[in-house]
């Protein structure tokens, strides 16, 4: 199986990374598990729009809703390379949603990040979304200063805030510049003709105040014509 990687995201577990992708010809968004080691990704330079090529069996037999792009596999892994950006765009303008609750088959409340686990579950855990350059933008976590949010529109006009970033590039490039890094990010989203997003779901997770559920988290911000190559590297 050869997917391109459309999700590099950060864990806090920093030898581990969730990496997801798009299944070449199926369109078929695919989450291979066991999650990759960070090490193993940097040795490989696997990034978003990598062509990574599974040699071996996938099992998606205990799959449940909404990780259901969880697939077991056995065998080598191997780095084929980049796709073009051209691919690239392509592959996420193919499986571009439009809106989160059409992406996620589940209407969510106003304001709210998350899919309540006492509500039917989403049929998904992994979206894109083409996002307006200018609905979109990145600060530090309101109550952890280390760690970056964003908020954005989606083409619905539904605001979405306080979204935790795990896209692991943008990560690494925030904790290397901080407050510069930010506004150098913002700047340079407000100034692309194209953004898509990857939108996921954490696993089940209650929060201190009691609310239990799948909480949104933004895996990747991809953007066109340009990208910013120094948070697309190691």
């Amino acid at each position: 199986m050869e997917i391109i990687v459309t999700d590099l995201t950060k864990f806090a577990n920093e030898e581990i990374v969730c990496t997801a992708g798009i299944e070449r010809g199926s369109n078929e968004c695919i989450r291979p598990m066991p999650y990759l080691k960070r090490n193993f990704c940097e040795a490989k330079k696997i990034l978003p729009g990598s062509v990574i090529y599974f040699d071996g069996n996938f099992d998606k037999s205990l799959n449940s809703k909404p990780h259901v792009e969880n697939c077991q596999y056995i065998g080598d892994v191997k780095n084929l390379g980049p796709c073009s950006s051209e691919k690239f765009r392509q592959i996420l303008t193919n499986t571009d949603s439009q809106s989160v609750e059409k992406g996620f088959s589940e209407k969510i409340t106003e304001g709210e990040k998350h899919f309540p686990v006492d509500s039917p579950p989403p049929s998904c855990s992994i979206i894109t979304l083409s996002i307006n350059p200018s609905k979109i933008r990145v600060h530090r976590n309101t109550f952890s200063a280390k760690k970056l949010q964003a908020w954005f529109f989606d083409l619905k006009g539904k605001k979405f805030s306080k979204i935790s970033v795990t896209d692991l590039g943008l990560r690494i490039y925030f904790e290397k510049y901080g407050d510069k890094g930010i506004r150098t990010i913002n700047d340079f989203l407000k100034g692309q003709e194209q953004i898509f997003i990857r939108l996921g779901l954490g696993q089940k997770w209650k929060s201190p105040n009691g609310q239990e559920g799948y909480w949104m988290q933004l895996n990747g911000i991809y953007t066109f014509p340009q990208f910013l190559k120094e948070a697309r590297s190691y």
